[in-house]
């Protein structure tokens, strides 16, 4: 909750500096297109149709909606403090008020969509859609697991976006009560009510990005240096026990100014607080590394997600029963106490009064007090591997051990992956050979290849290379972990390097559930843009971070040096040896996958034309 206040408190401050500081023209522009949003709000709120749900809040009386909406008059309190005296025009000033509530209620509802236990839960009913939707002969209840969650899971979604969109609207709505039509005769009641309803409607298009406009608005929320980010990076840290120091919010949020770049309106910090800004992003970075993907970290998160879907998995295999009986007589709005609640809080329900009562229990405390049920009812007795991920969780009890703590540790597996390529490199320079001939083949038969051979060849010739230097230099002579570089260039997404340690333990004899690995995508906080005005160049366009900082070329490197999958070993392992020698071993046998999956694809690749050609007219 403090964190929710904090991003509403500084997210406001962001747009009220950005409008103070913003030259004429700009604002001239950038009020016309939002007036132009606010006339497109009015009709949908006019219309019978989709204002049909505002007929009780304005007394059923449509036609002085724009004519009140003109007269319209906001001020006292807050809005006295948070008026920028650079905006004179009285329909300029309306239209700055409601767009500056409707962003702090962004910022205090941004996060409110998450369900329990946040990104880790939404990952698990994320994997559960993606395996579910492409299985044929589904059970009743899997069925009603997709039918649940459409269109909030899945690829393109974000479930707690569209959740938090949902919940939203229905706080906002009931936050506007209804009024009779004599009520709405007093035109001060009348503005009020219309008030409430375009604060509304302008939230929900922020939180949805409805549009350019919106979108450009959302990014003070949402962006790189955002209200959310600011309040976080000095937060968690300090929740935490780890000190970062402050970041200079005040100095930065002061300086920063509206600027228009081709067609969209950008929130922008001056290039005098790039060190602040530099600072901020760094602090960010090792917040990440330091807690977020901290080795215990990452453990109890995998062992909460994979909890979440066995448990799922095994109640799509169970009839129907005595829950879905007792979910009947216990009204609608009541979770089931298993874990089917994860998602059956999403259920349409006959009123947002219930919608609201389910999504109430939907909370941290509900999801524990099912997993606590579950494992005393089911598996304190079993020797399973989910007996052991339960009690861990739940009781603290170690079952696993880390065998990645320190960098220190992931680079011994990175050796042994460099030792490995290192001495295949000869193989793995025949096959690119033939790789050439065959593209040399296709280009003198003027064939244009799908694959780009050039620059994979390149990509093979770079790891190789690296490979060879690293053999006998320290650490900090390489240049970050050849693992980074291969992960970069070769396996961008997480699960296609997935198969490699899939493979790894395979080759090895672990059993399922003897060793689990988890994967974490390092991201330096820099991929959404983040431009900055000059003071000195005032007819200048807004130029881009790296265009004055080398800070994301630091934070990129940083990530090179960084371990991006950590693995568990069960205390009950017969592998239990001298963890030293272990990860020498998976690193070498991590490193023949490598080479096999870059032998096999050149292969493919060779072996059959058809892959590679395409025709001209393709």
């Amino acid at each position: 909750m403090e964190h929710s206040f904090g991003c509403m408190y500084l997210c406001g401050n962001i747009f009220y500096s950005s409008l103070c500081n913003a030259d004429r023209d700009t604002l001239r522009g950038f009020f016309g297109q939002a007036e132009r949003e606010l006339e497109g709000i009015i009709d949908s709120v006019c219309g019978r149709s989709t204002g049909r749900q505002y007929e009780h809040k304005l007394g059923g009386v449509y036609r002085d909606i724009r004519n009140r909406y003109e007269n319209m008059k906001i001020e006292g309190g807050i809005y006295n403090y948070y008026k920028p005296a650079n905006i004179e025009s009285d329909s300029y000033v309306r239209i700055y008020m409601l767009l500056f509530e409707g962003i702090r209620l962004g910022g205090l509802l941004h996060d409110i969509g998450h369900p329990p236990y946040s990104h880790i839960s939404e990952n698990a009913l994320n994997y559960l859609y993606g395996t579910i939707s492409g299985k044929t002969g589904r059970s009743k209840r899997e069925d009603e697991f997709l039918a649940v969650l459409e269109g909030m899971a899945g690829e393109n979604h974000q479930l707690h976006e569209e959740m938090g969109v949902k919940i939203a609207n229905i706080l906002l709505l009931e936050a506007i009560r209804n009024v009779t039509e004599e009520e709405s005769r007093e035109g001060a009641v009348y503005e009020e009510q219309l008030y409430r309803i375009l604060i509304k409607e302008i939230t929900l298009r922020i939180l949805q990005e409805s549009s350019p406009f919106f979108k450009d608005l959302h990014a003070i929320v949402d962006g790189t240096l955002d209200g959310d980010r600011l309040d976080y990076v000095s937060r968690d840290p300090e929740n935490s026990g780890f000190q970062l120091g402050r970041t200079e919010f005040d100095r930065l949020i002061h300086k920063m100014r509206l600027c228009r770049l081709q067609a969209h309106y950008l929130f922008c910090p001056s290039s005098s607080t790039v060190n602040a800004v530099e600072d901020f992003l760094m602090k960010r970075w090792n917040l990440y590394k330091n807690i977020i993907y901290h080795h215990r970290v990452v453990k109890t998160d995998y062992l909460l997600q994979n909890i979440i879907i066995k448990l799922a998995e095994d109640y799509f295999k169970e009839d129907y029963g005595d829950a879905e009986r007792d979910e009947k007589i216990s009204g609608a709005y009541v979770l089931p106490y298993d874990i089917s609640g994860l998602w059956k809080a999403n259920v349409e329900r006959p009123s947002n009064m219930e919608t609201a009562y389910a999504i109430n229990q939907w909370t941290d405390a509900w999801l524990i007090t099912v997993l606590k049920t579950t494992y005393f009812r089911r598996y304190i007795d079993q020797k399973s591997c989910l007996h052991d991920q339960l009690e861990e969780f739940l009781t603290n009890k170690k079952h696993y051990d880390s065998l990645i703590k320190r960098r220190e540790e992931f680079q011994e597996i990175d050796s042994g992956v460099s030792e490995i390529l290192s001495g295949r490199a000869g193989d793995l320079r025949e096959a690119i050979q033939r790789l050439k001939r065959e593209s040399e083949c296709l280009e003198a038969e003027k064939k244009r290849t799908v694959f780009d051979i050039e620059g994979y060849v390149k990509i093979i010739d770079e790891i190789t290379g690296i490979a060879q230097n690293n053999k006998d230099k320290s650490f900090a002579e390489r240049g970050g972990f050849i693992l980074g570089v291969i992960k970069r260039k070769l396996f961008p997404g997480v699960e296609t390097f997935s198969c490699m340690l899939d493979q790894m333990m395979s080759r090895l004899g672990f059993a399922p559930g003897e060793m689990f690995y988890a994967e974490k995508n390092l991201k330096t906080g820099t991929n959404k843009g983040l431009y900055f005005y000059q003071p000195t160049n005032k007819e200048g366009e807004p130029v881009s971070l790296d265009k004055i900082s080398n800070i994301s070329y630091v934070l990129d490197d940083n990530v090179l040096y960084s371990p991006f999958f950590f693995l568990y070993l069960n205390k009950k392992s017969s592998k239990r040896e001298d963890f030293h020698a272990l990860r020498r071993k998976i690193g070498a046998e991590i490193g023949n996958c490598i080479a096999e999956y870059i032998l096999d694809t050149i292969t493919g690749l060779s072996g059959n034309k058809k892959p590679l050609e395409k025709n001209r007219t393709g």
